[in-house]
């Protein structure tokens, strides 16, 4: 759409994913080690293994626009995150962590010519 000689190319959509991992742990060893004189440690493999299930939700919405005038190109945004994991360890602990956040993003684009983009960024996200 656009607002007099200004074009909008606006962008609206959400997200999901969901990710399970039953991995396999074993009890860790902590063996003496020197940082400057470092010698071989023999450690025996590991004969007990037990699962750590560990489970991931991210879910999010955004909504973009790019705002074309002439040469130059402005591209704003946000997104909301809703991140969520729950991991269990080998002695059946629990922890669980969550964060939602509002994200925004910004960029302009500078086309000087139809070969040639100048562009910056700055965009803010989640990681656990």
């Amino acid at each position: 759409f656009a607002t007099g000689s200004v074009e909008h190319n606006l962008v609206v959509g959400g997200s999901a994913n969901e990710r399970f991992q039953n991995g396999r742990a074993s009890t860790p060893v902590t063996v003496p080690q020197n940082y400057f004189r470092p010698v071989d440690a023999s450690v025996a493999a590991p004969d007990v293994f037990t699962l750590s299930p560990n489970t991931i939700r991210d879910r999010g919405l955004y909504a973009f626009d790019r705002v074309e005038a002439g040469p130059l190109q402005v591209l704003a945004g946000v997104r909301y995150s809703s991140y969520r994991s729950r991991t269990t360890s080998a002695v059946g602990a629990v922890t669980r962590f969550r964060f939602e956040k509002w994200s925004p993003s910004v960029g302009i684009v500078l086309k000087p010519s139809e070969k040639t983009s100048i562009y910056t960024t700055y965009l803010q996200g989640l990681e656990e």
